[in-house]
């Protein structure tokens, strides 16, 4: 009997001693698991959207990267992206590192097809008071010339709304004014053509009144959009109501004034230096907020040339009273006047009250062909509240890819009363882009370039919100197939 308990007990030991190596090899077979993951999160810090690779996350402490190139090293999967020169590649080395890489020309590597599967993404949430918005071109009531009375408004405006609200949007930047003309009842501006048929005619309803009132069911922040210096065709200049102001400059008798409507590229625009035509502006900016329960009041459109004839008369009068700057400089300070003055006169209806701009994407081609100091309005308060770059690319796109454009944007010095938010090119969406070079087919070939670059700005930092140009590509008549993929992405993830 001893005997047996000896071997009872000599079986359980080897067993023990066996399990005991058992699990020795399976919790070392963990570690090096994990270690290798933390080996590989240590090099990218963030995931890949796709095969175009994914930008810099500031909320992923640790990551770091060349400024000057978006390094790809495709044999070890190391991603990089940021402001300054990784761990993984010292700053001396970039020239190496980038042998392999996309640079910002948005050329993608062979060895990384753009085609590749994508990996299951996480949805990454929002702000709680991120804007997201809509912008409502004049070209987007092109269903009125079908039928054009307050019924057929009243139908369509609550349609709007309901599908800007079902698709998760909060905000509307409404065009109110595209050309010197009014979508409202004005004692400034007559009632547009786009709206009534025939500029001046009353079409019998107040457009943005009915509009205002089925945002506010839909729960939306409506935003008058004013082109605050565009008078329009001027081989139409016959189709313009007598009350135009326009016209009462330009048929008043008075040459001495006519300096006030310039001529550019086909087209009329107030003269933007000219001090008269500023206080239109600004009157017309008092009664949109007088009269509207609105939001705010939004602008994209400065200069729209460099000729010098479109303020001659004013920037002679600047030399001739001792004025030294050069024309450049003195065209930025007279935009920075208005703007200012702008952004003072919608604070003076309530610090609620937002005055957005929208740029074009360019930081210099701003400021220096239409004489928009980005920089400057960024960088202090009092010129506007909401910054809109209009960046109106993909990520392939060859010269201007999307990330890059971004990236310079959420770089510029900014004040903490200036939120930036990220113009998108819905209308893009399963089209061909002729601009981009290498990239021209990339909007044909995806179907979430939207609902990426939102992740994006998401990740990156910098940016609280976005808006998409415009209604008709997304949720009216002008939607491809593309762009119904797109938006069910974007609603998706919002």
């Amino acid at each position: 009997m001893k005997r047996f308990h000896l071997l009872i007990v000599l079986v359980l030991c080897f067993c023990l001693l066996c399990g005991g190596c058992s699990l020795h090899a399976a919790e070392r077979t963990a570690a090096d698991t994990a270690a290798s993951e933390t080996s590989a999160l240590g090099s990218f810090q963030i995931e890949a959207e796709d095969a175009d690779i994914a930008g810099p996350a500031t909320t992923n402490p640790g990551l770091s990267v060349s400024e000057t190139s978006i390094a790809i090293t495709t044999a070890s999967s190391v991603y990089t992206s940021g402001t300054s020169a990784p761990e993984t590649v010292r700053a001396d080395d970039t020239s190496t590192a980038t042998t392999t890489a996309k640079s910002v020309s948005g050329t993608v590597p062979s060895t990384v097809p753009s085609t590749a599967a994508k990996p299951t993404e996480k949805t990454i949430p929002a702000a709680s008071n991120e804007i997201r918005a809509v912008w409502i071109s004049y070209l987007d009531f092109s269903f009125l010339s079908r039928d054009r009375s307050e019924k057929a408004f009243r139908s369509a405006a609550r349609e709007m709304t309901r599908k800007i609200r079902d698709g998760k949007m909060n905000t509307v930047f409404l065009h109110v004014r595209p050309a010197s003309d009014a979508f409202y009842r004005s004692s400034l501006f007559p009632y547009s053509a786009y709206i009534s048929g025939t500029e001046g005619k009353d079409p019998g309803y107040d457009a943005l009144q009915i509009f205002c009132a089925y945002a506010k069911e839909a729960n939306l922040s409506v935003h008058a959009w004013i082109n605050p210096f565009r008078v329009g065709d001027a081989s139409k200049i016959a189709n313009k109501a007598a009350s135009n102001p326009a016209m009462r400059i330009l048929t008043d008798d008075d040459p001495e004034n006519d300096g006030r409507i310039a001529r550019a590229n086909g087209s009329l625009y107030y003269d933007p230096a000219d001090r008269e035509n500023q206080e239109l502006i600004l009157d017309g900016i008092r009664e949109l907020l007088q009269n509207y329960p609105l939001g705010g009041i939004h602008i994209d459109d400065f200069y729209p040339t460099t000729d010098a004839s479109v303020d001659r008369k004013d920037y002679d009068a600047y030399l001739a009273d001792g004025g030294t700057d050069s024309r450049d400089a003195w065209r930025r300070a007279q935009i920075n006047t208005l703007v200012s003055r702008m952004y003072t006169t919608v604070k003076s209806f309530g610090q609620d009250k937002i005055f957005s701009i929208s740029p074009a994407m360019e930081i210099e081609k701003n400021r220096s062909t239409q004489y928009a100091d980005v920089t400057r309005w960024a960088k202090y308060g009092g010129y506007c509240d909401w910054l809109i770059p209009q960046v109106y690319v993909g990520f392939e796109h060859q010269t201007h890819p999307f990330r890059e454009i971004v990236r310079q944007w959420t770089s510029l010095p900014r004040s903490s009363s200036v939120r930036l938010l990220f113009g998108l090119a819905a209308y893009k969406s399963g089209t061909r882009d002729n601009n981009a070079g290498s990239g021209s087919a990339e909007w044909i070939e995806n179907k979430d370039i939207l609902s990426r670059q939102i992740r994006y700005l998401r990740e990156s930092g910098g940016s609280t919100g976005f808006a998409m140009f415009s209604y008709a590509y997304i949720f009216g008549e002008k939607m491809s197939n593309n762009s119904i993929s797109e938006m069910k992405s974007v609603i998706d993830m919002l």
